[in-house]
């Protein structure tokens, strides 16, 4: 007889719900987050996934800045446009609207995403 043990229907079902809740753990992160994003998640859900993100921010003059923006911009843009866009969006709002209205240089990955969206809100941006 074998020293392994075998699992038994106890302990494989226990062994699934550790697993679920770590993946649902990190569902629940990510969409907090604001990074989630599905493996086949359509452009059209995309777009309108970040149209909410933009929305719906922790301050009210990011709400006011991103959500034009993403209304006059979001439809028209390159795939990676959109990705550098959604990063941006993973970032802290204080640091965005420093960022946005010039007082503080923002990172080198969103420098060029953060002009955009300082121009198109009337800011001097980075």
């Amino acid at each position: 007889m074998s020293d392994q043990v075998k699992p038994t229907p106890a302990t494989s079902a226990a062994s699934k719900a550790a697993t679920n809740a770590v993946q649902d753990a990190a569902h629940a992160r990510a969409l907090h987050e604001g990074s989630y994003r599905a493996e086949n998640e359509s452009r059209d859900t995309r777009v309108r996934r970040l149209k909410l993100r933009s929305m719906r921010r922790g301050i009210k003059e990011m709400d006011i800045i991103l959500d034009a923006f993403a209304k006059a911009h979001l439809d028209k843009m390159t795939e990676d446009d959109l990705a550098a866009y959604d990063a941006m969006l993973s970032e802290n709002d204080q640091d965005l609207y420093q960022w946005v209205t010039g007082q503080v240089s923002p990172p080198e990955a969103h420098e060029a995403m953060v002009r955009r969206v300082a121009a198109h809100a009337g800011a001097s941006g980075a």
